[in-house]
């Protein structure tokens, strides 16, 4: 094929929309469609808000027809998606000639391979790589979903897909998976462009944002908050703010909270639009972060833009992604949790110092360089296999001339 007669074909998955993916998916598909002029562009998924020159571009197609984006239930609607990836979407990419598919999900179908199309895989999901003990899935369906998806995630390490990686431990664990370095490039997310400086330094409100998963280890913080309440100013409150992912797990948080006697001083959100968790950002006094097995979390990238103090876990990649940012206490540790709570509560200057060093580490982490790294691996991904492989990529064409 003639490079100069016929454009690239760039097959993205994007269905992978659910809390960090979409925010993923919203900020480097517009950068991605101005970095790779006269590339086609044909994006599975629902078409998110706010996806700026990728909303009605010329050469941005948009199809919406897997069936899992359509259910209502979280655990259904998983499933429904995994099972599209490995057996519809191959036939896609061959009917629309593809010359390379970038997945936002965790893996590939076995079928690229087979069909010689590179595949590049945006790795989101670290739940595959940890022991099944850190992840205790509150119904069975949630652990159906969670051993499928470990099986074809490391199905997919085995594969000849490279990897987008969000943090040098996701490069680690693919590692340890015998992923080679050569094959995984380090893309971190950026932080938002936000003008919403901290201004919660009086405020009585200590904040948590997070969906509502065990993993999340909001019972830790839960026990963290029954101990350092009494040191705490009259009136002082904890807000939980996040997606109900797990109906089972939200329900036994609350259950925790009521048996500790901390009930009327915890609020147990559902979720907010982005521009009113930017103002909880702003006002509250400080960010409570215990989550483990993340990869380069969002939340933390805007915490540190707005220049809101944060208490993170030691397991990593929080160390890597806050630096001396946040303060720090381990894992299922609620003494050292409640501890650090009191002391930003009562100690103005660590609190200050911790925004300032917050404000100035956010812009180290920028969507623009994101999208440049990613854009320049998909390039060369592209043009490799078809220096290598030529003659199969050229069959693949003409296989795919043939099917309706």
């Amino acid at each position: 094929m003639s490079q100069d007669a016929e454009k690239r074909v760039l097959l993205i998955d994007t269905t992978a929309n659910f809390s960090g993916g979409l925010v993923y998916v919203t900020e480097i598909l517009p950068r991605l469609v101005a970095l790779l002029p006269g590339w086609r562009i044909i994006a599975f998924g629902p078409r998110p808000k706010n996806c700026g020159i990728a909303a009605n571009h010329p050469d941005v197609t948009w199809v919406t027809s897997n069936p899992g984006i359509l259910s209502k239930g979280f655990v259904v609607r998983g499933i429904l998606k995994l099972f599209w990836r490995q057996l519809i979407l191959p036939y896609h990419a061959l009917r629309l000639h593809a010359d390379i598919v970038f997945s936002t999900a965790n893996f590939s179908s076995f079928a690229f391979d087979l069909l010689n199309i590179p595949v590049v895989i945006a790795l989101h999901n670290l739940v595959p790589f940890h022991s099944p003990d850190w992840y205790k899935d509150s119904t069975f369906g949630m652990h159906c979903r969670t051993r499928f998806l470990r099986a074809v995630t490391l199905s997919a390490c085995r594969s000849k897909a490279t990897f987008i990686v969000f943090s040098k431990y996701a490069r680690a664990l693919l590692a340890k998976c015998g992923v080679h370095e050569s094959r995984t490039h380090l893309a971190y997310h950026g932080a938002p462009n936000w003008d919403s400086p901290w201004t919660g330094a009086d405020s009585k409100c200590a904040l948590m944002v997070s969906n509502y998963f065990p993993y999340k280890r909001m019972k830790i913080v839960l026990e963290a908050w029954q101990k350092a309440l009494p040191a705490l100013p009259a009136g002082s409150h904890l807000l939980i703010q996040g997606v109900v992912g797990d109906t089972k797990y939200f329900d036994e948080c609350r259950q925790v909270a009521q048996n500790l006697g901390i009930s009327g001083s915890v609020e147990f959100g559902r979720g907010v639009p982005l521009e009113q968790l930017r103002t909880l950002y702003q006002t509250s006094r400080c960010l409570l972060f215990p989550a483990i097995g993340e990869n380069c979390p969002i939340t933390l990238l805007e915490a540190m833009q707005v220049g809101i103090p944060i208490i993170g876990t030691t397991v990593d990649p929080v160390p890597e992604i806050c630096g001396p940012a946040a303060l720090y206490a381990g894992d299922r540790n609620s003494d050292a949790c409640a501890s650090l709570i009191v002391r930003l509560f009562t100690e103005p200057e660590v609190a200050h110092t911790l925004s300032e060093l917050g404000r100035e580490r956010s812009l180290s982490f920028s969507w623009d360089v994101a999208a440049e790294r990613t854009a320049k691996h998909i390039m060369q991904v592209c043009e490799s296999s078809y220096e290598q492989d030529s003659s199969k990529a050229l069959a693949r064409k003409r296989v795919a001339k043939n099917i309706p």
